[in-house]
């Protein structure tokens, strides 16, 4: 009888014992439960920053590569040295009109000499007149046409020369209503790269419609940010266009379709700074037509943390000068930088030194008499 009461009181348990399991197996859930979701916020995280460090790295090759495919052939864009020897040429040396004159009649010289006398100040300073109008006509062309990099802090425009494949030959149906510019197959084009600001005009993005119906089985907020991102047409801007098209675009005022023109290619880069490197210092502005070619060129992107852009999101756009470093930590934004050496750039005269090497050049062609 003692026996059976003992195995009846170990086979039961108390409500207290009863109430304890239960809640130590709770806590032990939660905690796996956090655990697995404390994994799972640093798997997303691990995931967006390997895709950021990705996209920035491949917008920093494309950027690179136009760079190290700008035109180098300064010389040969500048018409000032073949002026230069065409106006040396066009003065004959003193030698020759004497031996002309001594095969004239003595009545004839005369009248040649007091000719020339009387009319060849007049041609001269009308040629001289002439010389410096052309001059100043050449300068004003040259410094607007000449190929290379014009760029600013936020901007950059590059005229690279590379063949044209295959693809771009065939034709292709553009809407004439999008106010956007035709382009043509050509070997030199150019390239350039600018933040475009949220906003319904401008360059459209061709998947703004793709975002909002894939994205409407997810939750509604993400969804409603991203879409609303998508069609505001926000992000980096790359434009590669014909240089023919281009400058006829700009002189006739179709700023307008220049702007409509081009690929939003990541609308992830909130911001980007450019600085040129001389030789001696770095920049934030530069002009071929001025400079040559820069000899390196440091490019700097922004893009914002994916957790930090859905929670609190930067637009597009932003002003540099609000960046600071306090901001960029507390918006979650990261720069991603790189220096792009330009090959062949140390070697190329700047147009102040090509001006001057063919001024020496025809001081020389006229002293030898040519």
């Amino acid at each position: 009888m003692m026996m059976r009461q003992l195995v009846i009181k170990r086979a039961g348990l108390t409500l207290l014992e009863v109430i304890l399991a239960l809640g130590l197996t709770v806590v032990v859930m939660l905690l796996l439960g956090g655990l697995i979701a404390i994994y799972q916020g640093s798997l997303d995280i691990g995931r967006d920053n390997v895709r950021q460090a990705r996209i920035a790295r491949a917008i920093l090759a494309m950027i690179a590569d136009d760079l190290r495919g700008v035109i180098r052939n300064s010389q040969q864009d500048d018409a000032a040295s073949l002026k230069a020897f065409l106006s040396s040429t066009s003065s004959a040396p003193a030698g020759a009109s004497g031996a002309q004159g001594a095969n004239q009649p003595s009545g004839a010289s005369a009248i040649t000499g007091a000719a020339s006398s009387g009319g060849a100040s007049s041609s001269s300073t009308g040629a001289a007149s002439e010389t410096a109008d052309a001059s100043a006509e050449t300068t004003t062309s040259t410094s607007t046409s000449k190929p290379g990099v014009y760029g600013s802090e936020s901007s950059i425009e590059i005229d690279v020369s590379r063949p044209p494949r295959i693809e771009e030959y065939a034709a292709e149906m553009v809407n004439p209503l999008s106010g956007t510019l035709t382009d043509i197959p050509s070997d030199i084009k150019t390239v350039s790269y600018y933040v475009q600001a949220p906003q319904l005009e401008g360059v459209q993005d061709p998947l703004a419609g793709l975002s909002g119906s894939v994205a409407t089985g997810a939750d509604s907020s993400s969804a409603g940010i991203a879409s609303s991102a998508s069609m505001q047409n926000g992000g980096l801007v790359r434009r590669a266009i014909d240089r023919g098209v281009y400058r006829w675009a700009a002189e006739n005022g179709q700023i307008t379709q220049v702007n409509k023109t081009g690929q939003i290619v990541a609308p992830e880069i909130i911001a980007l700074s450019f600085s040129y490197f001389d030789g001696q210092q770095w920049t934030t502005t530069w002009d071929s037509s001025v400079s040559g070619i820069p000899w390196a060129v440091n490019i700097s992107i922004y893009m914002q943390h994916a957790k930090a852009a859905r929670e609190n999101p930067v637009p597009a756009g932003v002003s540099m000068l609000t960046l600071t470093s306090g901001i960029m930590a507390e918006s979650g934004i990261e720069m991603y930088s790189m220096i792009v050496n330009i090959p062949g750039a140390q070697s190329l005269m700047t147009p102040s030194e090509q001006q001057s090497t063919t001024t020496t050049d025809a001081s020389a062609t006229s002293a030898l008499g040519f």
